[in-house]
């Protein structure tokens, strides 16, 4: 799927994801304070809220092809939305594509496919027949920092809670969504070559 005029904010790395233990995630926890520095935009409980909203094709080409995603994301309540495209080849390197644009912009999704910094991801959804599929919203906990002379970023997730969407709406909390976890869910984004630091925490927590 091409994607059209986008943005020069490219990130790309490898990420590695995995489940952790119910009773482990503690562990996990105290073992990465002691490596890297929480993410300073935290809650002052040291984590912070996600919410995203995701699309699919008609016949499914994210979930059962492992398309290239699209999901507009939220932190908490805030009035900004990340209008993001992320795609994973087989050895997990991420191309990844973000905007930010107001929230109040969201209606221009459905119509404005030009003049605006929403432009490019209005015309992937258009063209490719994207429509909203699933809200998904979590407490996550966020590390950063540098290991082996490369930085690196490492996510826990919780309370993960899931519903079904039709249409684009600004992304929120949950509470009566489906909860698809009971386990933390972690994340490690790195460049280069794993660190062996994560890798025996990953060893020890998968």
């Amino acid at each position: 799927m091409a994607v059209p005029e986008r943005p020069r904010a490219v990130r790309r790395g490898y990420e590695r994801k995995f489940v952790v233990a119910a009773d482990d995630g503690g562990t996990l926890v105290d073992a990465l304070d002691r490596l890297l520095a929480r993410d300073p935009m935290a809650d002052p409980d040291g984590a912070y809220a996600v919410h995203s909203l995701y699309f699919d094709t008609p016949d499914r080409a994210v979930y059962r092809r492992g398309a290239a995603k699209l999901r507009l994301r939220r932190y908490g309540d805030a009035d900004t939305l990340y209008l993001e495209r992320k795609a994973k080849d087989a050895r997990g390197r991420v191309d990844k594509v973000r905007t930010a644009v107001p929230a109040a912009l969201i209606a221009r999704l459905d119509r404005d496919h030009d003049g605006w910094d929403g432009a490019w991801f209005a015309r992937l959804l258009a063209d490719d027949a994207f429509a909203p599929a699933q809200q998904v919203s979590y407490r996550r906990i966020a590390w950063e920092g540098e290991i082996d002379r490369g930085p690196v970023r490492v996510t826990l997730d919780r309370q993960i809670r899931a519903a079904a969407a039709d249409r684009i709406v600004v992304p929120g909390p949950l509470p009566d969504g489906a909860l698809l976890a009971e386990s933390p869910v972690v994340e490690m984004k790195h460049e280069g070559d794993f660190p062996e630091a994560l890798a025996r925490l990953a060893d020890a927590a998968g």
